[in-house]
């Protein structure tokens, strides 16, 4: 699929306030399964200094630094990407790894400590996955199958502009959530089964095209020998090519498109605007050394 987009982020200030180093995660990345064509990134007013890194999690980060006030803060970028119709069972699993709970191999413990480790302590999570492992016979793949199903078919998809991720428990009671919220909730399923899970955010283009265009959230998963591989709680499907990776956490705040604070007496509205073309495109292939 070729994607070529145009997201647009602004920030109303009541009155104008001192923006402190602004972060921007917004440039997706180039794996097995996509590639970047271009990429540009506008921010105004324009800022003091920019500083361009990777983070822990391979992210590629901008750093933007201001000297003014401003009542208005516009983070713009633009790019062209293609992604790779891969099947996404197309892989082999360790044999150690096809029965639950997985155990890691020594050189992985500090992986699963950090990935494999639940965040929440949450009860209901921890009997909903236990319920869940036994009714696919503690089989690894089908357990994460059934529960990024189960959470899809059993909570209401909403749209919440704002706001950090609910604990799954929230979730769990409401019956509902913004995409961001059931991946918290996978996640947090899947490690209570001790599988290494990340959030990710990026672009994904809905089952209905019509549908507005917003940036998305799911989960990938470890699976020894598999390597990391995503699913969708919130349309209860494996990834292809209609999502396209921008940045990958431990913790969602690691993966937020943007975030920073500001000094000022003054209160803030965020407005977004996304706008995606995807067309069928040729199958990637390497480039040339």
């Amino acid at each position: 699929m070729h994607f070529a987009a145009r997201h647009i982020t602004r920030y109303h200030y009541s009155f104008p306030v001192w923006c402190q180093p602004l972060t921007v995660r917004l440039k997706p990345r180039t794996d097995f399964r996509q590639r970047l064509l271009r990429f540009s990134l506008d921010i105004e007013p324009a800022p003091k200094g920019i500083s361009n890194s990777i983070d822990f999690e391979g992210n590629e980060v901008t750093t933007a630094s201001f000297d003014a006030p401003t009542d208005a803060l516009t983070v713009t970028t633009s790019f062209e990407a293609e992604t790779e119709d891969v099947n996404p069972f197309q892989f082999l699993l360790r044999p150690d790894a096809a029965r639950l709970p997985l155990i890691p191999l020594a050189e992985e413990l500090p992986y699963f400590a950090l990935y494999g480790k639940s965040r929440s302590a949450c009860p209901e999570v921890e009997e909903l996955a236990h319920e869940l492992a036994r009714a696919a016979d503690f089989d690894t793949l089908k357990f994460v199958w059934e529960s990024n199903s189960w959470i899809h078919h059993h909570h209401e998809t909403i749209v919440r502009p704002e706001g950090e991720a609910w604990e799954p428990r929230k979730t769990l009671h409401e019956g509902r959530g913004a995409c961001r919220d059931l991946a918290v909730l996978l996640i947090e399923a899947c490690r209570a089964m001790n599988i290494p899970s990340s959030f990710v955010s990026g672009y994904g283009l809905a089952l209905d095209e019509a549908s507005d265009h917003e940036l998305h959230a799911w989960v990938e998963v470890y699976l020894p020998g598999a390597g990391w591989r995503g699913f969708d709680p919130s349309l209860g499907l494996a990834i292809t090519d209609r999502h396209l990776t921008v940045a990958v956490g431990a913790v969602p705040e690691l993966a937020a498109p943007t975030s920073g604070t500001y000094r000022g007496n003054a209160e803030s509205r965020l407005e977004a605007e996304i706008e995606i073309t995807a067309t069928p495109s040729a199958p990637l292939t390497s480039a040339a050394s």
